[in-house]
């Protein structure tokens, strides 16, 4: 995937590996996502929360506060349940 458009705008994706994610904030003239590479949780885990940032959800959902935040609880769940149902790419 080299493009993806999300409420906040059309980001170009980039992948690598020595960072969590960073996602670009609208109104930059050239939107991109860093994701971390592969196919893992963390990569997995990563996607979702800067996805939930281009979508425009409010920060109070996306960092933790006392414990895990939504973005973990979320990841975790579609994780388990893409394994438990062998979804394939």
């Amino acid at each position: 995937m080299k493009t993806h458009t999300f409420r906040n705008g059309k980001y170009r994706i980039e992948y690598c590996g020595h960072i969590y994610g960073c996602t670009d904030v609208p109104g930059d003239d050239d939107l991109t996502m860093l994701l971390v590479d592969g196919n893992g949780y963390s990569a997995f885990s990563t996607a979702l929360h800067e996805a939930m940032h281009a979508e425009g959800i409010p920060e109070e959902y996306m960092h933790k506060e006392n414990g895990e935040s939504d973005t973990e609880r979320l990841a975790r769940f579609m994780w388990r349940w893409i394994k438990e149902h062998k979804v394939d790419k």
